[in-house]
């Protein structure tokens, strides 16, 4: 079966070709596929997605994604994605506050690297 309202739905609800497969449990180029319509999708994979997407899997087999108006905000799977994009903000900004300490982006130390000693009389 051909998913000519894959493409308009996934955009409707701002999702990813990624986003939508990780949350739907298939590759994303099986949704790359089925976007093209070079590969024809299975019952179980157009239900996932529409599950996925928050709407009845008939919205996906509209032309033009013409049942792309009704995805649905708060269903689980929206609710997920923003806990996904929540934890991958946290994980950005504790690398970055990582990174500063590591690198010295506070207030320089001046310890030397545990494997280099200091010369006599060198001033620091």
């Amino acid at each position: 079966m051909e998913l000519t309202g894959l493409r308009k739905t996934r955009e409707t609800a701002l999702l990813t070709q990624a986003e939508l497969a990780a949350l739907a449990g298939v590759h994303q180029i099986t949704v790359s596929h089925l976007e093209r319509s070079s590969h024809r999708a299975r019952m179980k994979t157009i239900c996932a997605l529409a599950r996925a997407l928050g709407v009845a899997p008939t919205a996906l087999t509209m032309p033009s994604g013409d049942g792309g108006n009704n995805v649905l905000t708060g269903t689980p799977a929206h609710d997920r994605l923003k806990a996904l994009r929540r934890k991958e903000r946290h994980d950005e900004n504790q690398n970055t506050t990582k990174a500063k300490t590591r690198f010295g982006d506070s207030t320089p130390s001046r310890d030397l690297h545990p494997g280099i000693q200091r010369r006599a009389g060198a001033g620091v």
